[in-house]
This record gives structure tokens, C-alpha cells and sequence, in this order.
């Protein structure tokens, strides 16, 4: 059975306690509860959905951009959608995007940003 990599297709959100997934998979709400498997990490989710299609369907995120309490996160099967719950580690706590990689995109760029304002202000 071939392995396909899934993105996060429709989106994701984020409520004071939970950051809320949305991975979008046809027909997914028609397969058996055991071929929907996730796992969690301080700071991963992994989500695999057997046998969709003829296709495992894999998301793994191993970087998240803030931790998560892995005993309190958990999945929903909707119509055509899996939605993963992470549990904040710390309640109240505003997440700007889901991956280190991209929160440290995010502070190189401002970085930049500032290092340019500091530049023409000294030309001033």
C-alpha cells in the first residue's frame, strides 16, 4: 500500500486551550475508527489513516511551534475531515503558526525588518 503525505489543507485554528487542525481527506468519514490512528509529543502530532483509497494518508509534524499536553489532545472524524485538538501546554497562550520552523522564519524576518529601519534612520 502506498504512503501519501498530507498537508494542512484546511487550515487550522485556535481557541484559549486548544490549537485545532483541520486535515481535509475524502471519504475519510466512511473508514472504521481503528484506521484513524494518532500519537502525541510535548511538542508533535502524528495522524495516520489507513487504508483510504488504497493509500495510508501520513501527517507528521515533529517541530510544533509551542508545547502541547499530549495525555489531554485527541482527534474527531468529520464529513471528509479529521480535526486534531492539541491541548495547550499553557492555556491563554496565542500561537502565530504551528511549526518552529515557521516562528523562526517569522523573527528572522523581523530581524531584518528592524535591522532596515535602524539603517535609514542613522541616514537621516
Amino acid at each position: 500500500m502506498a504512503t501519501e503525505r498530507v498537508c494542512l489543507c484546511a487550515g487550522w485554528d485556535q481557541s484559549e486551550k486548544y490549537v485545532k487542525l483541520n486535515v481535509s481527506l475524502n471519504a475519510v468519514h466512511t473508514l472504521a475508527a481503528e484506521k484513524i490512528r494518532t500519537a502525541y509529543g510535548p511538542k508533535m502530532v502524528f495522524l495516520e489513516v489507513s487504508d483510504l483509497g488504497g493509500k495510508s494518508h501520513v501527517l507528521t509534524i515533529n517541530n510544533l511551534s509551542n508545547p502541547i499536553l499530549p495525555h489531554y489532545s485527541y482527534h474527531k472524524v468529520k464529513t471528509d475531515m479529521v480535526v486534531i485538538y492539541l491541548k495547550k501546554e499553557k492555556a491563554g497562550v496565542k500561537w502565530d503558526v504551528i511549526t518552529e520552523l515557521e516562528k523562526k522564519a517569522i523573527e528572522a524576518k523581523d530581524i531584518q525588518t528592524n535591522e532596515g529601519r535602524k539603517k535609514t534612520q542613522r541616514r537621516l
